[in-house]
């Protein structure tokens, strides 16, 4: 059975992308390497494959959360929350959505991506999906009930990217 909005076929909604401007991703890479904690130290559990982002006052994650912030403020949107993901050569994040009862939409900014680190694939109760190559200095913002999953970083190098949940001010 395919769910609809309105004449559209849920299928058809896509991530919005935007490219962002004023940030040092090296510096960004730097700060988020620096703290590689882990959400959970039970890798069971889907949140391992995070690291803890919280960015010091004046850094480049901080000046990164402001963009998003008004980004996620033209939606009636505020950041909810926001974690980071370090995938070493050989990791990838398996199939999720960030639904949880007050998330209205997710977000993913690219810091590092190295060539062949990885797809990022939205999939739908149709069977239908939709493939993004990333690219550093995007962000992307997209339904939270969207389940999504990244495949394998290929490259040699690390990948790094920086996501988060939007819920209603």
């Amino acid at each position: 059975m395919i769910s609809y909005v309105g004449d559209v076929p849920l299928f058809y909604v896509a991530a919005q992308k935007f490219k962002v401007d004023g940030i040092d991703n090296k510096a960004l890479a730097d700060e988020v390497l620096a703290s590689q904690e882990r959400m959970t130290n039970d890798p069971t559990i889907p949140l391992y494959e995070d690291t803890v982002f919280d960015p010091e006052p004046a850094s480049e994650g901080a000046k990164l959360l402001e963009i998003v912030t008004a980004k996620a403020a033209q939606y009636g949107m505020r950041v909810a929350e926001q974690w980071s993901q370090i995938h070493q050569p050989l990791e990838s994040t398996g199939l999720h959505h960030h639904l949880n009862g007050v998330n209205v939409y997710g977000f993913v900014y690219y810091v590092r991506v190295p060539a062949n680190a990885g797809m990022l694939t939205f999939e739908f109760e149709s069977g239908a999906s939709t493939t993004i190559a990333p690219a550093e200095k995007e962000l992307y913002i997209f339904p939270a009930w969207a389940k999504h999953k990244v495949s394998k970083n290929m490259s040699g190098s690390i990948r790094i990217s920086i996501s988060g949940n939007l819920s209603p001010m």
